[in-house]
């Protein structure tokens, strides 16, 4: 009647499939995301120079968190 291969493991397997397309946008997203992160990082520390000391720590714990998630998922991607 079929092939033997359900449906649902077509799709998982169909998911994980990239292609050379798929793999360059990613790359483009990646790019632009670590530019506006950087981006924003330097305006927001230029501004922070001006704020109170807590406003610096708040952007120093916030800028902490972003490369702490951005270490993540490199380290998730280069394990693929």
């Amino acid at each position: 009647m079929g092939s033997g291969c359900t449906l649902r493991e077509r799709a998982k397997t169909n998911r994980w499939r990239r292609t050379v397309q798929g793999e360059l946008t990613l790359l483009v997203l990646v790019s632009v995301g670590v530019s506006v992160v950087l981006v924003s990082g330097v305006l927001g520390w230029r501004d922070g120079a001006r704020a109170t000391p807590v406003s610096g720590f708040l952007l120093s714990l916030a800028a902490a968190f972003a490369s702490a998630l951005v270490g993540l998922l490199l380290a998730r991607r280069l394990q693929r």
